[in-house]
């Protein structure tokens, strides 16, 4: 998990782990790639702003190393042009702040 806004972003873990999932967090793009060196995550869930960058530079720097992680993107400014450029750097799925639970 990773969000910049530390309620969202423990809320969230929570969420994931009731349904079952473990979950490790980041604040930005730099943490979140010292997380996925230690250990590949199976799905990462990114927000597009973060406080050293944004998600999209995020999405870019693991392509660029060839890391394979399936991703959901999730924003409270979604647009068409972001969504497309999310989906390009391999986002599976790009979701709109604030996200229901069942659609997380």
């Amino acid at each position: 998990m990773v969000e910049d806004d530390a309620t969202l972003r423990r809320a969230l873990k929570r969420l994931l782990e009731v349904a079952g999932y473990s979950c490790r967090e980041a604040a930005g793009v730099a943490a979140a790639i010292a997380e996925i060196t230690r250990a590949q995550p199976d799905l990462l869930v990114v927000d597009h702003h973060l406080l050293d960058g944004d998600g999209l530079a995020l999405l870019r720097t693991l392509r660029e190393r060839r890391v394979r992680v399936p991703s959901v993107m999730l924003t409270g400014h979604a647009s068409v042009d972001l969504a497309v450029e999310a989906m390009k750097l391999g986002a599976a799925e790009f979701l709109q702040k604030p996200v229901a639970p069942e659609r997380l």
